[in-house]
C-alpha cells in the first residue's frame, strides 16, 4: 500500500511520486533523454523506451550539470573512459605491489585501437604490458569503460595539427583518420613525444 501510485525513475530505478519526477519529452530535452540512456545503458539495466518516462529529482539536476559542464567547459569532452575497480590497483589484476603508471605512449596506443581514454593516474603490472610498454593487444578487446563526460586538465586538451606522426595505411596496420584527429584532442604532450608514440606503439608489431 506504501508504493501505490509511486513510479521508478528512469535512470536509477527507484519509486517516487508522481509530484517528485520531472519529464523529459520534448524537443527541448533531446540531450537530456540521451544522457539519461547512456546513463542506463552504463548501469547494464534492462531496455527500456525512453518516451513518457520520468526522472527523479537527483537524476535530473545531475544531468542537467552534465550538460552545463559540456556546454560552458573547452575541457570536458564525452569518452569512453576506462571503468575499474580501483584506481591505486593494476586495472587488469587488482593487484596491489610493482604496479606503475601506464605511459603516455601506451595510453595513445590504446586510446587509438579502442576509442578508450585512459587517464594519468591508471596503473598496471608489467605482465600486462608487451615489450614496448603497450597493453597486451589480447587484453584490449576486453577493457571495460563508461561513456560519460570528462573533463581533461588544460595541458591534455587541443594539441596542434600533426603532433602525431601519421601511419602507413596498410592491410594489418591502418588507423583511421578520425582517431588520429579525437587523440589529438585529447593527448598534448611534446611532437618528439608523439612522434616516438607512433612509431613505437602504433604498430602491430
Amino acid at each position: 500500500m506504501a508504493y501505490q501510485n509511486r513510479e521508478a525513475c528512469y535512470v536509477c530505478e527507484r519509486l517516487f511520486r508522481p509530484t517528485q519526477l520531472s519529464r523529459m519529452d520534448g524537443e527541448e530535452n533531446v540531450n537530456k533523454r540521451e544522457i539519461a540512456v547512456i546513463r542506463r545503458n552504463a548501469e547494464n539495466k534492462l531496455p527500456l523506451h525512453v518516451d513518457n518516462r520520468r526522472l527523479c529529482i537527483n537524476c535530473s539536476r545531475s544531468i542537467n550539470q552534465e550538460l552545463i559542464d559540456v556546454e560552458n567547459n573547452p575541457f570536458c569532452l564525452r569518452l569512453n573512459v576506462l571503468s575499474q575497480t580501483n584506481n591505486s590497483t593494476c586495472f587488469v589484476c587488482d593487484e596491489v605491489n610493482d604496479i606503475h603508471r601506464l605511459s603516455v605512449e601506451c595510453r595513445i596506443d590504446a586510446f587509438i585501437r579502442t576509442n578508450i581514454y585512459i587517464s594519468e593516474d591508471v596503473k598496471s603490472c608489467q605482465a600486462h604490458l608487451d615489450d614496448k610498454s603497450c597493453i597486451l593487444k589480447i587484453l584490449l578487446p576486453g577493457l571495460r569503460y563508461v561513456n560519460r563526460p570528462c573533463v581533461l586538465k588544460e595541458k591534455e586538451s587541443f594539441l596542434e595539427e600533426n603532433n602525431i606522426e601519421k601511419m602507413e595505411e596498410t592491410d594489418e596496420n591502418y588507423v583511421s583518420e578520425e582517431a588520429e584527429e579525437a587523440a589529438k584532442q585529447i593527448f598534448p604532450e611534446s611532437p618528439e613525444m608523439l612522434t616516438t608514440s607512433s612509431s613505437k606503439c602504433l604498430s602491430l608489431g
